[in-house]
């Protein structure tokens, strides 16, 4: 009884694992693209830019930009503004959006997954790109304070749509 009873345990602890991993693999399959720079830990200064280079696409297709932000307690704000410079190489397109990221409701709640460091993704385009072209982007904060506390690390998540 006792052997009978582990092995339950165990098929369904692995069933459990299972029903978790396997949609988080497959969202991951899509994902071309993803890095994530550290801020100076005393605040991020306004003048400072986060740069990321994505090497050549290897399809023509739509792809998803998203910004991921880890924040922790010190964060002061419910939102952080972000401008996000592109260039789409070897076009030289170049491509501005200001994006508002709400990371907490009005009740101040941390919106997103964590603890003690919060992470928020926010989709902010949806982009055409050829065979081999290439990103050249800068993400830098438009918050009214030069040095902003709280924020870790700024994300750039790139996955293709099928």
């Amino acid at each position: 009884m006792r052997n009978n009873m582990m092995k339950y345990v165990a098929a369904a602890g692995l069933l459990s694992v299972a029903v978790v991993a396997f949609p988080l693999m497959a969202c991951q399959d899509n994902v071309v693209y993803t890095s994530y720079q550290s801020v100076e830990i005393d605040g991020w200064d306004k003048t400072t830019t986060t740069v990321y280079d994505v090497a050549h696409i290897k399809s023509a297709g739509n792809y998803n930009e998203m910004i991921g932000i880890r924040t922790n307690d010190k964060y002061p704000f419910m939102s952080l503004n972000l401008i996000v410079e592109q260039t789409v190489m070897p076009s030289g397109r170049q491509l501005t959006d200001t994006v508002d990221c709400q990371l907490a409701d009005r009740n101040g709640r941390k919106l997103g997954h964590g603890q003690s460091l919060w992470l928020q993704i926010i989709p902010f385009r949806k982009l055409t790109l050829n065979k081999d072209d290439s990103l050249h982007i800068n993400i830098r904060h438009n918050m009214r304070r030069d040095i902003l506390r709280g924020v870790s690390d700024i994300g750039l998540i790139i996955e293709k749509d099928d």
